[in-house]
């Protein structure tokens, strides 16, 4: 695995989890009044969502011990599914959708613990 020589970052992060949220909401939202607006919201979320994929990688292969970037980066992916699962069971999002951005904000929180934590150990 090659290491990343960036420097530690969370608000890239926060903003691109917070940016996937609100895009996919929106496309949501727009289910049934528009065709191409729902289209288009959904593709640019997935976009950005790949970012945030690219971030998390990016983050997690970096060439440093654990810090408190990591921990605070892990943390609010964590929060991050929490909130997008209560928020879906609170009728603020569609409750799938809810559900799907929780999974997705869960699985990016293992998959950078995972990877940055056998990064620290081979680095």
């Amino acid at each position: 695995m090659e290491t990343e020589t960036r420097d530690a970052r969370v608000w890239p992060l926060v903003g691109l989890a917070l940016l996937t949220g609100g895009v996919a909401s929106a496309g949501v939202a727009q289910r049934g009044h528009n065709a191409f607006a729902v289209v288009t919201l959904v593709l640019l979320s997935v976009g950005v969502g790949c970012a945030l994929f690219d971030e998390v990688r990016h983050q997690a292969r970096r060439a440093s011990r654990w810090g408190g970037t990591d921990t605070a980066n892990a943390l609010l992916l964590g929060l991050h599914a929490v909130l997008a699962l209560g928020a879906g069971q609170a009728g603020v999002l569609h409750e799938p959708l809810g559900g799907v951005l929780c999974a997705v904000y869960a699985g990016l929180g293992a998959y950078f613990v995972l990877h940055r934590r056998r990064t620290v150990v081979t680095a």
